[in-house]
């Protein structure tokens, strides 16, 4: 056991023995003890001896048990327990001249540089020949990173203990030091998760005590979970939610996602001749830079499914997949309709020749697409009918311009999009011809997850979404991802989840259904910081584990984290005796009904 433990015996300052308190027993384990102990380097009666047998008496098969839990709290509190009634060592047993020693009175633990070790060799009777080396936890507080957000959740069975687990846990962290990192860790994987739950995003001690004790509810949730693990639709957005720097916060803190990222950047090289990570995480970038397709598309595709990726290394994984636009090579790529190969070889291909295209643009408009049609002039058209409440026009520059002067006139809210084709329009019919033959270069698969088209607004037919000329026409057909939307929500899914930049699908979701159906998103909609990005996709994994996700959260982050002593389970100690009847007025009553 100490060859194993790759320690030296002379940092062993207790041994719990058997201690069978016989005349031929005490000197047999001794000697074993002591060539055991030969090669240590340390002084002589340098490590204590006991046996549990003095304070208890004879346990049987409680007794090794019993004698482990004894040097474990020995070493978490470095006293050493006295052996009671012990006055002299048997006569055949040489203690002075061993590196041992028995303490008839509790001791502090001898000072050694090394962490407290004990060890145990009063396991069974009858040849167990067991021995474990215990070693000192860390210590309960480290500094770690105090300038980034973490998740912290907790869980109870009854509304009123999580009450009481929250205000348990502010006056723990009020008393005691305690690191975040840590802290985050133990709540996640160190206790079961209940009904009542609460889940929050914090930076600091303060602010986590705030959140608890409902001072600062701004990133706390708390839910009722009343399903385990729900129907997830993942929802995958398409060119116009790119913002530049997109997916850098989940790049510097997910040894998943950037490996990912990696791996699709060497892919898409071969292809195109750069680096799409230079331009996506320049620190210099914007939105011009984002706008060409060539550029647009490819770092679109790498963060939606370097987090796809991420989300399934969490135990996350979708039951249906809608892609807007773009984002149904996305959603083909991960129902394995296409490889990651051919979905990367063909967008670098095709994106070139969106960008040689006439130039266009988009405006998304705030009105439903009956009323967007009233609006259009020459040279636009209906490209996409995204909810209830926004649809969008495609067309030329020229066209475009004299809508939104227009529409500005009315006071209707309108935006561009970051895009410089009219996708979705008539006008990229001029591509076809030179998309078909890239198309046709890629195998299909039937999809191993149901996918909703948002070119025909219903479930995809296996036929129709392997033919290379579905996927040439692509991006010349207005997009139906109200009907999308709709069509996912007859199979009753729990979840609508955007999976990509911004939360601009996830609003149409809830402007389109009524229905009691949660809806969320995972990154903001611009830039800000690499902690904001974090933070944001914290608090989506909150949300999702409050309505009953199973979450691997030993994937989440990279971080060196441990458990941690925190407050354990609030019981509520409720008293649910029956009081004693008197037998005769029980008697009397039944004689009575």
């Amino acid at each position: 056991a100490q060859a194993q433990a790759d320690i030296d015996p002379a940092t062993i300052g207790f041994v719990e023995t058997h201690g069978t308190a016989t005349q031929l027993g005490d000197p047999i384990e001794f000697e074993g003890l002591k060539k055991a102990f030969q090669h240590t380097q340390g002084d002589k009666n340098h490590c204590a001896l006991g046996s549990i047998k003095s304070n208890f008496g004879h346990l049987l098969a409680a007794a090794g048990v019993t004698g482990f839990i004894k040097a474990t709290l020995a070493v978490e509190n470095g006293k050493i327990p006295p052996t009671l009634h012990f006055d002299k060592p048997n006569p055949n047993i040489d203690i002075e001249n061993s590196p041992f020693f028995i303490n008839s009175t509790a001791i502090d633990w001898p000072k050694k540089e090394s962490p407290r070790r004990a060890a145990v060799s009063s396991f069974g009777i009858g040849g167990t020949n067991a021995h474990v080396v215990i070693e000192q936890a860390p210590l309960d507080y480290r500094e770690t990173d105090t300038d980034k957000s973490r998740l912290f959740l907790l869980s109870t069975r009854t509304e009123a203990g999580l009450n009481r687990a929250r205000n348990n846990l502010a006056g723990y962290l009020m008393e005691n030091k305690v690191s975040l990192a840590d802290a985050a860790f133990t709540l996640q994987i160190g206790r079961r998760a209940f009904p009542y739950r609460m889940a929050t995003v914090a930076r600091s001690s303060n602010e986590l005590r705030e959140q608890l004790l409902n001072e600062n509810p701004a990133s706390a949730s708390i839910e009722k979970c009343t399903e385990e693990d729900p129907d997830i639709v993942f929802i995958l957005s398409g060119q116009g939610s790119q913002y530049a720097r997109m997916g850098y916060g989940l790049y510097q803190r997910s040894s998943v996602y950037k490996k990912t990222v990696d791996h699709c950047a060497e892919i898409l090289q071969q292809h195109t001749g750069f680096d799409i990570r230079e331009m996506l995480y320049a620190q210099d970038g914007s939105l011009e830079t984002m706008q060409k397709s060539s550029i647009a598309q490819s770092a679109l595709f790498v963060t939606e499914y370097a987090l796809v990726k991420l989300l399934e290394s969490l135990g996350i994984t979708p039951k249906t997949l809608i892609g807007h636009s773009m984002g149904e090579w996305v959603a083909a790529t991960i129902a394995e309709v296409v490889s990651l190969e051919d979905a990367l070889m063909s967008l670098a291909k095709r994106t070139v020749l969106f960008d040689q295209a006439s130039a266009g643009a988009m405006l998304a408009v705030r009105l439903p697409i009956e009323e967007l049609k009233a609006h259009l002039v020459e040279f636009t058209f209906v490209a996409a009918d995204n909810s209830p409440k926004l649809s969008v026009a495609s067309g030329s520059v020229e066209g475009i311009a004299e809508m939104e002067r227009a529409l500005g006139a009315m006071n209707i809210p309108c935006k561009r999009l970051t895009v410089n084709s009219p996708f979705h329009a008539p006008t990229m019919q001029e591509t076809v011809a030179g998309t078909l033959p890239i198309t046709s270069a890629v195998r299909y698969s039937r999809p191993r997850i149901p996918i909703v088209s948002t070119i025909t607004g219903g479930w995809v037919n296996p036929q129709a979404i392997t033919d290379p000329s579905y996927w040439a026409r692509h991006h010349c057909e207005p997009v139906r991802f109200r009907a999308a939307v709709e069509t996912a929500a007859n199979n009753k899914p729990a979840i609508f989840l955007e999976v990509g930049p911004g939360r601009v699908l996830s609003t149409c979701v809830k402007q389109t259904l009524t229905n009691d159906v949660s809806v969320m998103s995972l990154l903001p909609d611009e830039w800000e910081d690499v902690d904001n990005e974090w933070s944001s996709l914290l608090r989506g994994l909150g949300q999702l584990w409050l309505k009953g996700c199973s979450i691997n959260w030993h994937k989440l982050d990279d971080e060196d984290v441990r458990r941690t002593a925190l407050p354990t389970y609030p019981f509520e100690k409720n008293r649910y005796w029956l009081d004693a009847v008197n037998r005769a007025d029980w008697m009397r009553s039944g004689q009575e009904s």
